[in-house]
């Protein structure tokens, strides 16, 4: 999440036309939580190996219809996603 951090924080640097120099991280870190209490979560575009991981071990085995196999796949990716980032 760190990186994230920095690509917002360099957008808001970007888009501040002042002469001064400033650390905008306290301003992504606004964004991002922003984001988090929305709902919202920043994940990659390309799962990891321990994202794909848990998106299998997340499915349950049975009679699944195809969007709540999709469902269940793709809430098992992004909590770990958010899991690892926080550590």
């Amino acid at each position: 999440m760190k990186e994230v951090k920095t690509i917002i924080a360099s957008s808001i640097k970007a888009a501040d036309s002042s002469y001064f120099w400033e650390d905008y991280s306290k301003q992504a870190n606004a964004v991002i939580n922003s984001l988090q209490r929305a709902g919202f979560s920043i994940v990659p575009n390309e799962p990891s190996l321990p994202m794909i991981q848990a998106g299998v071990h997340a499915v349950v085995i049975g009679k699944t219809k195809p969007q709540d196999l999709a469902v269940q796949i793709y809430k098992g990716m992004i909590k770990s996603y958010i899991a690892g980032s926080k550590s």
